[in-house]
């Protein structure tokens, strides 16, 4: 029995880690990578799991006072949760042990560079320009599909920011997460 509870992972580990399991499974709903040009390869893959983790950071930022510590911790939980998931998908894919530290830094540089071009984005309404350069920055598409494409992704990020406004702090500091999963077939 005291073996078991030490082992378990924390509260706020398994809490992080639902909430990032359920930001991966939206960030691969099939239809961004079918019908919304978003590119079904690693990068592309990358890219939207970012988004849909900046999607969760930037609500829990968003907290009240009362919050703010025990959001802080479940941010700093998610992110840390993300990193080794990362880790183990480098590896996973092959990179060697030797040259998985390099990877690391470069998809930890792009992490943060990111969430910083989307806060920023968010501020001056120019999130369709910085979808274009992260998510379809490496798509050879044509300039009307482009928009048409960061038009509906950026309004997809609103409608899921406004949703996870709507559920409040304390399901989200419970562990409880809900994303719109039929915005992608309903924004056709």
């Amino acid at each position: 029995m005291f073996l078991s509870s030490l082992f378990r992972p924390s509260k706020l580990k398994a809490d992080a880690r639902t909430i990032y399991d359920a930001a991966v499974s939206q960030a691969r709903t099939p239809d961004f990578y079918a019908q919304r040009s978003v590119p079904d390869t690693v990068d592309g893959r990358f890219d939207m799991i970012v988004l849909h983790v900046w999607l969760v950071l930037a609500h829990i930022r968003k907290a009240p006072d009362a919050l703010q510590r025990q959001s802080g911790k479940l941010g700093q939980a998610i992110f840390d949760y993300m990193i080794l998931d990362f880790d183990r998908n480098v590896r996973q894919i092959g990179i060697s042990d030797v040259r998985v530290g390099k990877h690391m830094k470069a998809m930890a540089k792009a992490f943060y560079g990111r969430l910083d071009a989307y806060d920023t984005a968010i501020e001056a309404a120019t999130l369709e320009d910085a979808l274009k350069r992260n998510v379809f920055g490496k798509v050879d598409i044509d300039l009307e599909t482009l928009d048409i494409q960061s038009k509906f992704l950026a309004d997809y990020v609103r409608k899921q920011a406004d949703f996870l406004g709507e559920q409040g702090y304390e399901p989200l500091l419970d562990g409880k997460i809900a994303f719109l999963g039929e915005i992608v077939k309903k924004s056709r």
